[in-house]
């Protein structure tokens, strides 16, 4: 991933998806989600 798609709005799909498989189910308790998400440096960049 490149970090000028972050946000975009495959993002938010991801996000939805996420959301729904921690949402409770009945009786059973929610869920807690963390996401981490780290910045490397790239020093080989490749065209296509």
């Amino acid at each position: 991933m490149q970090n000028r798609y972050t946000g975009d709005i495959g993002d938010f799909g991801k996000y939805g998806l996420l959301r729904a498989l921690c949402s409770p189910v009945g009786e059973i308790q929610r869920l807690q989600l963390g996401v981490v998400w780290y910045l490397m440096k790239v020093t080989i960049l490749m065209e296509n």
